[in-house]
C-alpha cells in the first residue's frame, strides 16, 4: 500500500512538471467523451429510445400524398373534417398547428411557442392533464363563448412556480383573454417545444382546400388496422377528387405509422450525425495514442536506469500505469461532466421529446472507447520500456 501511495504522488508530481501535455491529454479526452455521449445522447433519443406514448404502434398519422410532392405533406382543414367524419377505422383523429404565443406570467409579456389543437389530441397522443382537463369539442369551435388554455407542466412549473391554485386563472393570451383549464404532466413536450395549447376552431369554413398546413394523427379503433384504415382513406380521396377536383384531384389521403413517420426526416440526418461524431471519436483516440507513445518512449531511458538500480521491472511497470492512469481518469471525469452538460444543454432545447441528459449507454461507449485506447497505448510503450538493457540505458544517459 505504501508503495502505491509513493507511485501516485510521483506520479502527481510528474503531471505537474509537464502541465502542457498533461492538460492536452485531458482536453482530448474530454473532448472526444463529451461530444460523442452529447450526440449519442440526442441520437438514442431520438432514434432508439421509445415515444413516451402509450401503444405507439396503433397511432398514425394523417398525411397527403400528392404527385407533385416528394414526401407527403400536410393537411388542409376541410379534408381533416371529412377524415373525422367519414374513417370509422381511425378514432380520436386530431389536428394541430404551432403558433406563437404572447402574454405575461410575470410583469412583462414574453413569447412561448403555442399549439392550436382540436379536442381529441390528448386522447389520440394517450396523454391527460395531471391538473384540471383538456378542450371540449364546443370549445373547438369559432365564436365559443368560453376560451380555455391548457399550459404545459414545464411552463406551469417555470412561470408560474407551480401554483396549485393555476386552474381558472386568465390569461390574456395574444391579446384576448382566455381561462386556465389544464395543466400537462411535466414530461409531456408535443410539439416538442410547446407550451401553450389553445383550441383549433375546426368549423372555420373560410379556410381553402389547398391550403395544406395541419398535422393530424390519431389511433386505430379497436379490432382495427392500419391497412384497413387506409382502404377507407382511398375510398375517401376518390370521392374527394370527385367532388373537388380543382384541389383533390390526383391527391391521396394516406396512413402512416406514427414513429416511421417522426423518423423519416431525422433518420438521415442522424445517421450521418453518428458517423461524424463517431470520426471525432477515432480522431481522439489516435491523438491520445500518440500522446502516451511518446511520452512512453521518451521515458525509456529514465526506465532503464531505475531497473539498472535495482527497481523491479514489476514495479516500473506498475508505476508507469498507475502514471497513466491519472490521466485517464482526469480525462474521462472531465469527458462525462462535459457530456453531461451538453445533453442538458440539448433537453432544455426540447429536441425530441424526453432526451435524456445522462445516458449511460452513450456515454459509456466513449468512455469504453477512449479508456481502452489509452490503455493500449500505456502498455505498449510500459512493456517495451520494461524490456530495455539497463547497460544500454545506462550507456544512453
Amino acid at each position: 500500500m505504501d508503495t502505491l501511495f509513493q507511485d501516485i504522488k510521483y506520479a502527481l508530481r510528474s503531471l505537474r512538471r509537464t502541465p502542457g501535455f498533461t492538460l492536452t491529454v485531458i482536453a482530448v479526452m474530454a473532448l472526444g467523451i463529451g461530444v460523442n455521449s452529447m450526440i449519442y445522447t440526442v441520437v438514442h433519443g431520438t432514434l432508439l429510445a421509445e415515444l413516451p406514448f402509450p401503444d405507439v404502434q396503433r397511432m398514425v398519422r394523417v398525411k397527403i400524398q400528392s404527385p407533385r410532392e416528394k414526401n407527403p405533406i400536410t393537411m388542409s382543414m376541410a379534408d381533416t373534417r371529412d377524415v373525422m367524419d367519414h374513417v370509422s377505422s381511425l378514432r380520436a383523429t386530431s389536428a394541430w398547428d404551432e403558433v406563437s404565443a404572447f402574454f405575461a406570467a410575470g410583469d412583462e409579456p414574453q413569447r412561448y411557442q403555442g399549439t392550436l389543437a382540436t379536442s381529441g389530441l390528448a386522447a389520440a397522443l394517450g396523454i391527460t392533464p395531471q391538473k384540471g382537463r383538456w378542450f371540449t369539442l364546443e370549445e373547438c369551435r369559432m365564436g365559443a363563448a368560453y376560451v380555455p388554455v391548457v399550459l404545459s407542466g414545464k411552463l406551469w412549473r417555470e412561470a408560474f412556480h407551480s401554483d396549485p391554485n393555476i386552474l381558472g386563472r386568465i390569461l390574456r393570451v395574444n391579446g384576448r383573454p382566455r381561462t386556465v383549464v389544464g395543466v400537462m404532466p411535466e414530461s409531456f413536450r408535443f410539439p416538442e417545444t410547446s407550451d401553450v395549447f389553445v383550441p383549433l376552431a375546426m368549423n372555420d369554413t373560410s379556410d381553402s382546400r389547398g391550403s395544406h398546413y395541419l398535422n393530424v394523427v390519431a389511433r386505430l379503433a379497436p379490432g382495427r388496422t392500419r391497412e384497413q384504415a387506409q382502404a377507407e382513406l382511398d375510398a375517401l380521396s376518390r370521392q374527394l377528387a370527385h367532388d373537388y377536383k380543382a384541389t383533390n384531384d390526383q391527391i391521396r389521403l394516406v396512413a402512416l405509422d406514427y414513429r416511421d413517420d417522426l423518423m423519416t426526416d431525422i433518420r438521415l440526418q442522424m445517421i450521418m450525425l453518428s458517423l461524424a461524431v463517431t470520426f471525432v471519436l477515432l480522431i481522439a483516440c489516435a491523438n491520445v495514442a500518440n500522446l502516451l507513445l511518446a511520452r512512453g518512449t521518451a521515458r525509456q531511458r529514465e526506465i532503464g536506469v531505475r531497473i539498472a538500480l535495482g527497481a523491479g521491472r514489476r514495479d516500473v511497470l506498475l508505476l508507469v500505469l498507475r502514471q497513466a492512469g491519472l490521466f485517464t481518469a482526469a480525462g474521462v471525469l472531465a469527458g462525462i461532466a462535459a457530456g453531461l452538460a451538453g445533453a442538458r444543454i440539448v433537453s432544455a432545447m426540447g429536441l425530441l421529446f424526453e432526451t435524456t441528459p445522462s445516458d449511460s449507454t452513450s456515454v459509456g461507449v466513449a468512455i469504453g472507447a477512449l479508456t481502452m485506447v489509452a490503455a493500449i497505448a500505456v502498455i505498449i510503450p510500459a512493456v517495451r520500456a520494461v524490456a530495455v538493457d539497463p547497460v544500454m540505458a545506462l550507456k544512453a544517459e
